[in-house]
């Protein structure tokens, strides 16, 4: 059994993102997870955190980030740690994993 629940979400500020920058108004995402298996045991648990560092600066205005494009890569995340942990592998992805 899958379950887990967001515990923040927040569709941050492009003016920040214009004005300021450097990480300050990108969208955010976080959530809980636990696996269990069908006597309720607890097989694993991670979390889960996603931000929209794109869109800062000037390229804000032509370039923006919706918190649905977070959630999405929220999603893709969430499933792919999932198939990891399915195939034996770590819940969290090595550093390797996000440069190639």
């Amino acid at each position: 059994m899958f379950t887990g629940a967001f515990t923040d979400v927040r569709d941050g500020s492009e003016a920040l993102r214009f004005l300021i920058g450097s990480g300050l108004g990108e969208p955010y995402a976080e959530g809980q997870f636990q696996i269990d298996d069908a006597s309720g045991t607890e097989l694993a648990a991670f979390s889960e955190e996603v931000r929209g560092f794109g869109g800062t600066g000037s390229s804000a205005q032509w370039n923006p980030i919706y918190v649905d494009d977070v959630i999405d890569n929220f999603a893709r995340l969430t499933a792919t740690a999932i198939v990891r942990w399915t195939r034996g592998k770590d819940l969290e992805p090595s550093m390797w994993s996000y440069i190639w």
